[in-house]
């Protein structure tokens, strides 16, 4: 794969802020943008080596600000910053990109870079018309861009993309945009490629040293980092989902590695659009992971006294402090055993359950016991 995009760019921050520098025609200004919400690492990072004469002369070396920035421009003159960030997932080196959104372009042709963003026409109720109701409903059109959304350059898929010899663009690797989406049940990815007929796709891996081609969307909640990807080996492709990992040296963590989770990938689907442009659309289910023993208790309801009846937990002040919306997830429940006072009943405990989070637009997909006391 050529490069990675964030479906959910707005940029990303690097210990809390970046300060780009943007040289313009009459006067150089400095812009301060906050590029990430959140931060991967949660913890100092690097601050163990020997001296480095160029940060610390006397050591020990901090490199906790990110390592290796490589600042360029694209084809709209926005800046771009491809750095070295790092995880608390494996602890590792981890390739971030920040791209300026907004301001001013480097190039007097373009201006700014802040679009119109779309439109927004309101048809019900008309202009003029008096509301006199506590509610009301609006109805008509828009054309915003979504949040969850990002564009790449085209014909910028080239290999070699750097020495003395740039190469010719690969269609087949040529990104023209990422989404994010979910209903209901799932989570949709949705990637397009400049050429993704199967002609294109069989003499991408030639053409870029590789054997086969990987399109692949990381995504970032709170901390961590989650990917999906489909991979295209000789005309067939397989949608992968997994974990992080790193390739480690003697004496340190060299790269990150996206290893893929055979069971979890099970549960991913996928589609290939073969045409030019094509679509890549992968979905992964919405699901919730309880480890609990689930006997709920408090001063309005007891499960510790063998009261499994949803109906009068349903009807206690109990329901509405707990009462959530979980989206049409699948739950999946690992029971941990516990004594009681008085023996719960297997059945009717996860048969209580079941009603509670079916209840809460949710479905019990599976609930199995763990080892332990009971």
């Amino acid at each position: 794969m050529k490069k990675q995009i964030n479906p959910t760019i707005k940029a990303h921050l690097i210990r809390g802020a970046f300060y780009l520098l943007l040289l313009l025609a009459v006067l150089p200004r400095l812009y301060r943008l906050l590029v990430r919400v959140d931060l991967l690492r949660l913890d100092v990072i690097c601050c163990d080596l020997p001296a480095i004469p160029i940060e610390n002369p006397q050591g020990p070396g901090d490199r906790s600000f990110a390592e290796f920035p490589s600042i360029d421009i694209d084809s709209k003159g926005a800046a771009y910053i491809t750095y070295n960030d790092n995880t608390n997932q494996p602890s590792a080196p981890y390739v971030m990109v920040a791209r300026q959104l907004g301001g001013a372009s480097l190039f007097a042709s373009v201006g700014l870079l802040t679009g119109t963003g779309g439109s927004v026409t309101i048809s019900s109720p008309a202009s003029g018309d008096t509301i006199r109701t506590a509610s009301m409903t609006l109805s008509g059109t828009q054309t915003l861009t979504p949040k969850n959304f990002d564009r790449d350059d085209s014909s910028d898929a080239k290999f070699p993309d750097h020495g003395a010899v740039i190469g010719n663009n690969i269609p087949a690797l040529d990104l023209k945009s990422v989404s994010l989406g979910d209903d209901s049940t799932s989570l949709t990815v949705t990637m397009q490629v400049a050429d993704l007929t199967t002609t294109a796709l069989a003499s991408a891996p030639a053409l870029s040293g590789g054997d086969g081609v990987l399109y692949l969307t990381q995504m970032h909640s709170g901390n961590n980092v989650y990917w999906v990807g489909a991979e295209v080996r000789g005309g067939v492709a397989r949608y992968l989902t997994g974990t992080l990992g790193s390739i480690n040296s003697s004496t340190s963590k060299k790269y990150i590695t996206y290893n893929p989770d055979a069971v979890n990938s099970m549960s991913v689907q996928g589609s290939i659009n073969a045409a030019a442009p094509g679509t890549i659309t992968m979905k992964i289910p919405k699901s919730l992971v309880v480890i609990s023993d689930m006997l709920e208790h408090g001063p309005d309801y007891s499960q510790y006294t063998g009261d499994l009846s949803f109906g009068r937990f349903k009807a206690s002040r109990a329901y509405k402090k707990v009462q959530t919306d979980l989206h049409g997830a699948d739950v999946l429940i690992y029971y941990i055993q516990r004594q009681t006072g008085k023996p719960v009943n297997s059945a009717d405990h996860i048969r209580f359950w079941a009603d509670w989070i079916r209840d809460n637009n949710g479905r019990l997909k599976q609930a199995n016991k763990l080892q332990g006391v009971g």
